[in-house]
């Protein structure tokens, strides 16, 4: 309302009300102080003159009223308007305080983030050693294969045997000595390093295989014997009969 004062901004609502009130009773006429004022003519007051001084004062009770109404309901749009920005306020406090935890955690992510940029240097570095050890070892890998190839052509006639357990009369058929040399694979290597115990029955079939693979042009060589399987294989004589050797790598090299 234009008849109001502006609102300061040190100023409370209350205090503002208070000063809005007292300018508006500044407003009024000095000589009106609410009393009924005698006729001027006839030194008393008439039924007329009475009846006009009271409308007058409930017109002003009105116009006062509507003031306070007015300002009552400036007061609470006013009240409104600060409970809108408080809501405001505490929203932009929560979005700060979430900000500030993404600013942090920002940080942090630098922070990392430059340590692995000094680290950079020394991950090329390794990176490029790894690189340079993978070629070699690839080298050595294609070398490898060339000459396992070699081997591996000189070893297809080769058969290698290895039962596990115990070698006596359930088990020694189980080597399939018979089957090689009767399929014509009359070079064998058989490594004990798994048997932990053998018998005569085991003893017979690896010297009938051994008679057979010589009458073909083969032979029979053992490896791995350890144990108590070495010294039976000692004690029968059979270290003297069949060439033992002590790894199958050996074993199988003697063919060459």
């Amino acid at each position: 309302m234009s008849d109001k004062p502006p609102l300061s901004a040190r100023e409370t609502l209350s205090e503002w009300a208070e000063r809005a009130w007292q300018a508006r009773r500044e407003q009024e006429p000095r000589n009106n102080t609410g009393r009924v004022a005698p006729d001027n003519g006839a030194g008393e007051m008439t039924t007329e003159t009475l009846e006009d001084a009271i409308k007058q004062r409930a017109t002003k009770w009105m116009e006062e009223g509507r003031f306070l109404v007015g300002l009552l309901q400036e007061l609470l749009n006013e009240n409104e308007q600060l409970r809108t920005r408080a809501a405001a306020f505490e929203q932009d406090l929560q979005r700060l305080q979430e900000l500030v935890n993404e600013n942090e955690q920002s940080r942090a992510r630098a922070a990392a983030l430059e340590q692995d940029l000094e680290r950079l240097p020394e991950l090329v570095n390794e990176n490029e050693q790894l690189r340079t050890r993978a070629a070699a070892l690839e080298q050595d890998l294609e070398r490898l294969r060339q000459e396992d190839g070699g081997r591996q052509r000189e070893r297809e006639d080769i058969v290698e045997v290895a039962p596990q357990g115990d070698l006596d009369m359930a088990s020694a058929s189980l080597m399939k000595l018979q089957d090689y040399l009767n399929a014509g694979r009359v070079k064998l290597v058989l490594d004990l390093g798994s048997i932990e115990y053998i018998d005569s029955a085991g003893l017979g079939e690896i010297v009938r295989a051994m008679k057979r693979a010589r009458e073909a042009g083969g032979d029979l060589r053992l490896c791995g014997v350890h144990g108590q399987v070495g010294k039976i294989i000692e004690i029968t004589g059979l270290h003297k009969a069949i060439a033992v050797y002590s790894t199958r790598e050996a074993a199988v090299a003697s063919w060459s």
